[in-house]
């Protein structure tokens, strides 16, 4: 089942690729044929949040919006809240009309935004996650260093991909500005000042998944601090 309607798939793809030196038809057949059905990788992805009633969360490229309502559940009847950002207008716009009755509740609230310059106070989210998207950041170093500031002493960080599929992807260049590498991922989060960084691998559908994770240390970014 996909997540996104499919007029709304094909305004994100060029609006996203728009620049790309590959003519946009092309790349609208070719992601027609792309899966974007995300909804178990988000699910997985909040689940390994452990999101509690009380906390505020982050999801770094929220799309069609299924990690944000899923989350969202996670902290209705407490004081908790549910951030999203996107470098897509059209993903930004779909969000707002799609949680119009939560954004009044003041349960959701969507940016347009990078995750190399998140609009947020230093030490303001319990927990943070991503879904497929660390592949297009373009400076590794500094979104991870933004993850970092953002989130609270004590947080973890969540980001589960769809790994074999990307890597198919870029070995045919149907994505060529993407970079599978979560090697490079991993180290910079530890060279952001993340701790217990790891990855994990979990079954869905007959697929096997990896989840990275990586925990804000209390005391250690304390004494950065």
């Amino acid at each position: 089942m996909s997540v996104i309607r499919p007029n709304l798939r094909v305004a994100v793809f060029v609006e996203r690729f728009a620049e790309s030196d590959i003519p946009a038809q092309l790349y609208i057949l070719k992601f027609h044929r792309m899966r974007l059905s995300n909804r178990h990788l988000e699910q997985k992805a909040v689940d390994l949040c452990d999101i509690q009633p009380d906390h505020d969360v982050l999801e770094v490229g929220f799309g069609g919006g299924e990690g944000l309502k899923y989350a969202a559940k996670q902290v209705r009847g407490g004081s908790g809240k549910i951030f999203g950002i996107d470098i897509s207008n059209v993903c930004v716009q779909h969000a707002s009309s799609k949680f119009k009755r939560l954004i009044r509740k003041d349960k959701i609230d969507v940016s347009l935004g990078t995750v190399g310059n998140l609009p947020y106070e230093p030490n303001t989210f319990h927990s943070a996650f991503h879904v497929n998207t660390f592949f297009f950041w373009s400076n590794m170093s500094l979104a991870c260093s933004e993850l970092y500031r953002v989130l609270r002493p004590g947080s973890k960080l969540v980001s589960v991909v769809d790994l074999k599929h990307y890597s198919v992807l870029k070995k045919k260049n149907l994505l060529p500005m993407m970079s599978v590498d979560p090697i490079n991922y991993m180290f910079s989060l530890e060279a952001a000042g993340f701790t217990d960084v790891r990855v994990e691998y979990f079954e869905e559908r007959g697929v096997e998944y990896p989840a990275f994770l990586a925990s804000v240390e209390p005391d250690l970014k304390v004494e950065l601090e």
